[in-house]
């Protein structure tokens, strides 16, 4: 890697040799761009001509056939049916034709009545001669077809070159040309047929047929031509070692290619081993037919193609004169670019000379152009080391670096000028550095405006200076003086206290704005106003700093102010500099430089101010909405009352008194910076939080069937209706003339007294008030085993979820017998399908959870032996703590307030993990969620606006929660320190009524 900085000597060389290598590159890639392109020129020219050819030959290749074709038309030999075991008279024509034509196979006759002859060349098939069971010698095939149905034979006669026979065979057949596509087309036309490419089965060999029908009702003459010669033709167009030349038609399936006998393959699925087809061109050469996707060209095309061991150029054109043939020819591209990478290789090493020959002479060169450079560095250098004497003229002939020379010397008596200057502006530099840290990190109000202020004098050399800060749209509040020569400080530091009157924006009646005040001009123009003589200025009112003046002797001359401007660029202030002074004391006007300075430093300062102000807004606007969530949560129930806002108070005021102790169990524990009290009464606001997701009707539940009402009215309406069909029963009996119409109303006030009884118990049962033991519970399942009749159908004016919870119970038929109570399926509740957060093993809760989400069953909800509540609603109740966590852990709390979730939702907790909704136990809790936990407790025994029960006293809430403590479900020593401080006492005369407040027997409760 290259160091950052070189020497000229080497800097010269490497432009050298960047500069020739450059060009040796370009110009040896433009001689492989022309290479390429010439190469691919001459190629495509080689395989135009080569496609001509081939174009020639497949003309050939057919016409020689057709024209065979129209001569053996003529002859009337070859309209003659075989004859059984007499030479066929066309068989030396067919001979002849086979043997000046090495391209046919065979030549044959099918006749309209089934009659077919063949004569095949099997002497060039060794394959052949196998397959037909030739005997030895065997030149020629003559095979005649004749018969009918089950009597049709099939004669084969084996020949050899002189027409011998050599064997003859007879078999039976069911050959019949008349069945064959070659026949069925030529029929079907007067013009000769030509089929697509197939494989001779007999031969195994690709081929192709002609045939014509000799006249209207006439035999079809068909010649078999191979392929061969063509594939042979193909294996002799190689133009290099690895090229490949093919034929192939529209649908892919190649007809010519060198090797032949990859030509022919099995079929890919079923058939016995003489079931073959022709290779496609995705089988022979994939990358031909990919690269074509689909499309052939309509004319002659050279393009590149992919291939697995590189590219190929290749060449495709449509031959033949059915339009439906195509020649390609490719060739690696590398084989083709040989030749003109070996011309570039000589190239480049030419190159490669040329540079070794010019680097002495750009060596030579540089060596004589860096002397005077490095001379004018070392004197340059000599202005660094603040030798600004010893700086002398380097001589060169060279125009540039003497000048350079020159600049050296005059640069070295412009420091020697500035340097004072220099010293002095980095000194302010620093005190500018050193300023805004300070800011940045001061977080009090009344130090950071000091800060501000002595910071602008300091840095501006003035003698005082004033501060004022923007409040509301119209006024500059005064906030602090500093004033040297009177040994003034003001507005919250040390010294005789001095007020200035604020500074109106704005003329409060007519709304003018205040340009006669400097100040309020500042801060409306947003920007810095320097006057050099107060006495001598017009365009400001100055009577009120000549009254100050007059009064302390002190005279105010030079005025600098600066406007306050944040980043919004909305001024919140401006400080006012007065009478800067020079090295002698001596008041002059403030300069240029030192405004820069001072602007820079106002900037600095008005960010700080903003973002303090911007943090305490936020601090506020955040404690205002968790006090407005805990406020809401209060008057969401008339149970809850003022408890969110309650606690706070008590637990603050216990904290406060664990954090003061210094022996004890406390004497480790203190809470002492803000942001951690901040972070203690945060969790205390919010602890109950979770408590928005609990359903008022839960928590307001006063009898044992209510729910968003009390259904005892219900209940009572069914009693009603039994008292009337028990009236009904006897009005009826009476009118029917039955006997003894006083036992009949004696019998009915029975019925009525039972019944009211009944209900008695039943409402009582609804109240909750005493404790329910097992009679009581047999007595409510007996009541509510009575029925009644209801004739209304009970699915009618339902809500959707109601109906839904009715949809697999089957309604029963009208008039049904209904249980006078009743636990029905469509009272249970299910639990919603969202994950149970209770689950979630991050938050750790161990809490068990009901299966129903609401059981409203009437007889269940009787039953319930103390309270009001089932399991299901207390579960619902208690598991508001479980949502407080969840809800505080999902805020994303900063780092000093990272502690409230865990604060927050400890407060239903014991010291031995009995409580909910994590089973923790003392050690797993820290001291701020146990202090929660006892000011919950002492909050709601207290609490006089709970109307469910009466509030306690002190002395009844004290012994309670001793008995809790003792039973360690509080935290013992946190009780003891509640009681020693007297913090109950304190909270009880703030919020306690005075009924409340009894007599308390301490040393009883720390006994």
């Amino acid at each position: 890697m290259l160091p950052r900085r070189l020497p000229i000597t080497i800097t010269i060389l490497v432009i050298t040799l960047a500069t020739t290598g450059t060009l040796a590159v370009l110009l040896l890639g433009q001689g492989v761009l022309f290479g390429t392109q010439l190469a691919n020129l001459a190629a495509k020219q080689r395989f135009e001509e080569i496609a001509d050819r081939t174009a020639e030959r497949v003309v050939a290749f057919e016409s020689q056939p057709r024209s065979l074709i129209d001569l053996l038309e003529l002859m009337d030999e070859a309209r003659l049916p075989p004859e059984p075991g007499t030479p066929h008279p066309a068989l030396r024509y067919f001979i002849r034709a086979l043997e000046t034509n090495p391209s046919l196979y065979a030549i044959y006759v099918g006749h309209p009545n089934g009659d077919f002859y063949d004569v095949i060349s099997i002497g060039r098939w060794a394959s052949l001669s196998e397959r037909q069971d030739a005997p030895p010698g065997s030149e020629w095939a003559a095979m005649s077809v004749t018969g009918e149905g089950d009597s049709r034979r099939r004669v084969w006669e084996f020949l050899d070159r002189d027409l011998n026979v050599l064997g003859r065979r007879e078999e039976p057949t069911d050959f019949d040309p008349r069945t064959r596509p070659w026949y069925i087309a030529a029929t079907a036309t007067a013009e000769t047929i030509r089929t697509e490419p197939y494989v001779y089965a007999s031969l195994a060999a690709p081929g192709i047929t002609l045939a014509r029908r000799i006249s209207a009702e006439g035999p079809v003459l068909g010649i078999d031509v191979t392929l061969a010669t063509l594939s042979g033709f193909m294996a002799d167009q190689r133009v290099t070692e690895n090229s490949t030349a093919l034929l192939f038609n529209r649908a892919g399936v190649v007809t010519a290619f060198p090797d032949v006998n990859r030509l022919v393959r099995p079929l890919p699925v079923g058939g016995a081993d003489t079931d073959l087809k022709l290779a496609r061109v995705s089988d022979l050469v994939p990358a031909l037919w990919t690269g074509l996707g689909g499309k052939l060209p309509e004319a002659p095309s050279l393009r590149t193609f992919s291939g697995a061991t590189g590219d190929l150029l290749g060449f495709v054109a449509p031959v033949g004169t059915d339009g439906g043939t195509y020649f390609a020819l490719l060739v690696p591209t590398r084989e083709i670019l040989a030749p003109y990478r070996e011309r570039g290789l000589v190239a480049l090493l030419s190159a490669a000379a040329m540079l070794i020959m010019f680097l002495p002479l750009a060596w030579y060169a540089s060596r004589r152009l860096s002397s005077p450079i490095r001379a004018i560095a070392a004197e340059a250098g000599k202005l660094e080391a603040l030798a600004l004497d010893d700086v002398r003229h380097v001589c060169t002939r060279v125009a540039e670096l003497s000048a350079l020379s020159e600049a050296v010397i005059k640069s070295a008596r412009s420091i020697a000028d500035h340097r004072s200057g220099l010293l002095v502006s980095q000194r302010r530099l620093q005190m500018l550095v050193d300023f805004g840290i300070a800011l940045s990190a001061e977080k009090d109000e009344d130090r950071l405006m000091e800060m501000i202020l002595l910071g602008a004098k300091e840095l501006a050399g003035a003698d005082a200076g004033t501060l004022y800060i923007r409040e509301g749209d119209n006024l500059l509040r005064f906030e602090i003086m500093r004033t040297d020569s009177l040994g003034v400080a003001a507005g919250g530091t040390t010294g005789k206290q001095v007020e200035l009157p604020p500074v109106m924006l704005r003329d409060p009646d007519s709304g003018e704005p205040n340009h006669r005040n400097v100040v309020s001009h500042a801060v409306l123009e947003a920007r810095t106003v320097n006057i050099r003589d107060a006495y001598a200025s017009e365009e400001f009112d100055f009577s009120g700093t000549r009254r100050f003046d007059e009064i302390s002797g002190y005279r105010s001359t030079s005025f600098l102010t600066v406007p306050l401007r944040p980043r919004n660029g909305e001024p919140i202030g401006a400080f006012q500099l007065i009478n800067a002074q020079d090295g002698q004391g001596k008041t002059v006007p403030f300069s240029e430089e030192i405004i820069g300075f001072v602007e820079a430093l106002a900037a600095q300062a008005a960010v700080a101010l903003d973002n303090r102000n911007l943090v305490e807004a936020h601090r506020v606007l955040l404690d205002s909405f968790i006090e407005l969530i805990a406020a809401a949560i209060d008057a969401k129930s008339p149970y809850t009352g003022g408890h969110c806002a309650r606690v706070p108070e008590l637990a603050v005021m216990l904290a406060r008194e664990a954090s003061r102790s210094v022996e004890g169990e406390f004497a480790e524990f203190r809470l002492e910076s803000d942001d951690e009290w901040r972070e203690f009464r945060i969790a205390a606001w919010l602890h109950d939080c979770g408590k928005v997701t609990t359903p008022e009707y839960v928590v307001d539940k006063a009898t044992k069937l209510e729910t968003v009402y009390n259904r005892i009215h219900e209940v009572r309406t069914r009693f009603e209706v039994l008292r009337r069909d028990a009236e009904i029963r006897s009005l009826k009996a009476e009118l029917a003339g039955e006997a003894d119409v006083d036992g009949l109303r004696r019998r009915f006030e029975e019925e009525v007294a039972a019944l009211e009884s009944d209900f008695a118990f039943v409402a009582a049962c609804n109240v909750g008030g005493e404790f329910m033991d097992d009679a009581d519970v047999a007595r409510l399942r007996e009541i509510a085993s009575h029925t009644w009749l209801r004739h209304f159908d009970d699915r009618l004016g339902l809500s959707g979820a109601e109906a839904e919870r009715l949809a697999e119970v089957a309604a029963p038929p009208l008039p049904a017998v209904e249980r006078l109570l009743t636990d029905r399926p469509e009272h249970l509740l299910p639990r919603p399908s969202m994950a149970d957060p209770t689950r979630d093993e991050r938050h750790g809760f161990r809490m068990q959870v009901p299966e129903h989400a609401f059981n409203l069953g009437e007889v269940y909800n009787l039953s319930i032996r103390r309270g009001t509540l089932t399991a299901e609603e207390r579960y619902k109740i208690n598991e508001h703590i479980v949502q407080t966590i969840i809800m505080l852990r999902k805020l994303p709390l900063p780092k000093h307030l990272a502690r409230v979730p865990e604060y927050a939702g400890g407060h239903h907790e014991t010291m031995i993990g009995t409580g909910y909704p994590r089973g923790l136990t003392r050690e797993e809790m820290s001291v701020p969620a146990r202090i929660m936990a006892v000011a919950d407790v002492f909050e709601a025994l207290t609490a006089s606006d709970r109307p469910y029960r009466k509030s306690k006293t002190l002395s009844e809430a004290l012994s309670i929660m001793a008995r809790m403590a003792e039973e360690r479900h509080l935290d013992a020593a946190l009780f003891r320190l509640f009681v020693e401080r007297g913090i109950w006492r304190r909270y009880a005369e703030r919020y306690l009524r005075p009924d409340q407040i009894d007599p308390v027997d301490v040393g009883k409760l720390l006994a």
